[in-house]
């Protein structure tokens, strides 16, 4: 079983696009080539308009590997592309709020979220604290530091 997520873009009219990805939502997995590779506003809206996912990888499709001259390994798997699903089944979801995302969060079992906040123009995430009912957006790239903290202390 994977760790799930949802991948989105909160808006600047506080609307949220996002699509489920079903493998590696821990922020190590998605969290991390989210904020490495996924970086602009243009790469992540090609990653979104292409509807949920199996597992991310570095690249969307093979026309940009190719065009960074990646392999094949490197392309995100779309349920709608790559594994025939039905479009309406795997199809970004609109909400009209946080509330509605967090709910349609909730609904697909997501244990991790990461928003590209348009107005702050970084990655924001929530990460599911199991019993809490507090729901909050955090920096991305601040937890991805305090990760980095950990493993190196666990080092010395």
């Amino acid at each position: 079983m994977g760790t799930r997520s949802r991948i989105g873009i909160l808006k600047r009219d506080g609307s949220v696009t996002s699509i489920y990805c079903m493998k590696d939502g821990y922020i190590d997995g998605v969290g991390l080539r989210l904020y490495k590779y996924y970086n602009n506003l243009n790469s992540i809206n090609k990653l979104i308009s292409l509807g949920d996912i199996d597992s991310l990888h570095t690249y969307p499709d093979l026309e940009t590997a190719k065009l960074q001259e990646f392999g094949n390994g490197d392309i995100t798997k779309f349920f709608y592309r790559d594994e025939k699903e039905k479009w309406k089944d795997c199809k970004p979801i609109d909400d009209k709020n946080l509330d509605d995302f967090f709910d349609t969060l909730i609904s697909t079992t997501g244990e991790y979220a990461y928003l590209y906040d348009e107005l702050q123009q970084k990655w924001m995430m929530y990460k599911d604290s199991f019993g809490s009912s507090e729901i909050e957006l955090i920096p991305l790239e601040e937890e991805l530091n305090r990760e980095l903290d950990m493993v190196k202390e666990m080092k010395i």
